[in-house]
C-alpha cells in the first residue's frame, strides 16, 4: 500500500536491524508489527524511544492483525506509539492519516532549519508555536474538530525569580524539571512551546474544553512537588498556573 504510494521501504526483522536501519536512515515514518521477531512491541518502543539519535518527532504507528482493543491500544501509546492500526484497513483512511503524520514530522525539520525551536528545551519558540498554531487552527476549522490550548506559568513571585534577571542556581535546577515534565507528559499529537523560562504552551489537537481542562490538571499535578530556595535556605512551594 505504501509502495504504491511511492514511499521508499526498508524492512528489519529484529530489534537490532530497525535500531541500525532508523540510526543510517533517519526515517519518516516507523510502522511496527506487534512483535518483531520474538521481542514484543511495548518493548521495541522502548528502544527506540532510549535511542540518542532517535527523532521524538518521527511517528511510529504499531500495525495488528485485526481489531484492536482498547486496553492494547493504550499499551501502545503509553509506550510511545503514535497510533495503533487494526489491519486490514481502510486504504484511503491509512494514507490520508499516514501522511498527516509525515507532514508533522516535515514541519518538524523546517522548524529546526529555520530557527523556530528553542534551543534548550526543543520545544518550539513563540515563532515556530505561531506557525504551527495557525497550520493546526486551519486543519480544525476545515475538518470541524476541536482544538484545545493551555498556557502554564509560575505565580508571580516565582515568575520574577525565574524569568527576569539573572538566575541562581537553583532556579536553573526548576527550569530543568518543567522542561522534563513537558517531554515526558506531552502526547505525541501536542504542539509544546516555550514562552520563557518558565512559561509553557500546548496546542492540542481534537481536544475540546473538558479535555484540555483534564490535560492541564495532570500537568499541574505532576508540578505540585516543585519548589525554590529561599535566602534563609528553606524550601519554598512553587505553584504553577
Amino acid at each position: 500500500l505504501l509502495a504504491a504510494d511511492g514511499v521508499e521501504i526498508l524492512s528489519a526483522a529484529t530489534p537490532a536491524q530497525l535500531l541500525d536501519q532508523v540510526e543510517r536512515s533517519h526515517p519518516h515514518l516507523v510502522v511496527l508489527g506487534t512483535h518483531l521477531g520474538t521481542t514484543p512491541v511495548e518493548e521495541v518502543l522502548r528502544l527506540l524511544r532510549d535511542m540518542a539519535s532517535f527523532d521524538r518527532a518521527t511517528p511510529v504507528l504499531v500495525a495488528s492483525a485485526g481489531m484492536v482493543g482498547e486496553e492494547e491500544r493504550i499499551r501502545h501509546l503509553r509506550a510511545g506509539a503514535w497510533e495503533s492500526v487494526g489491519l486490514p484497513a481502510s486504504a484511503e483512511e491509512l494514507l490520508l492519516r499516514i501522511r498527516r503524520y509525515v507532514e508533522a514530522r516535515r514541519s518538524s525539520d523546517t522548524a529546526r532549519t529555520q530557527r523556530l525551536l528553542d534551543p534548550q528545551s526543543g520545544f518550539y519558540n513563540l515563532a515556530g508555536f505561531l506557525r504551527r498554531a495557525g497550520e493546526e487552527a486551519a486543519e480544525a476549522w476545515r475538518t470541524r474538530r476541536p482544538l484545545g490550548f493551555a498556557l502554564f506559568r509560575p505565580e508571580p513571585e516565582t515568575y520574577r525569580r525565574v524569568e527576569d534577571g539573572p538566575l541562581d542556581p537553583d532556579a536553573r535546577a526548576l527550569q530543568r524539571q518543567l522542561v522534563e515534565i513537558f517531554r515526558r507528559l506531552g502526547r505525541r499529537s501536542d504542539v509544546v512551546g516555550r514562552r520563557g523560562p518558565a512559561t509553557f504552551m500546548i496546542l492540542a489537537p481534537a481536544t475540546d474544553e473538558l479535555g484540555i481542562r483534564r490535560l492541564a490538571e495532570r500537568f499541574l499535578a505532576e508540578m505540585h512537588h516543585l519548589s525554590l530556595l529561599d535566602p534563609s535556605g528553606a524550601q519554598v512551594p512553587v505553584v504553577m498556573r
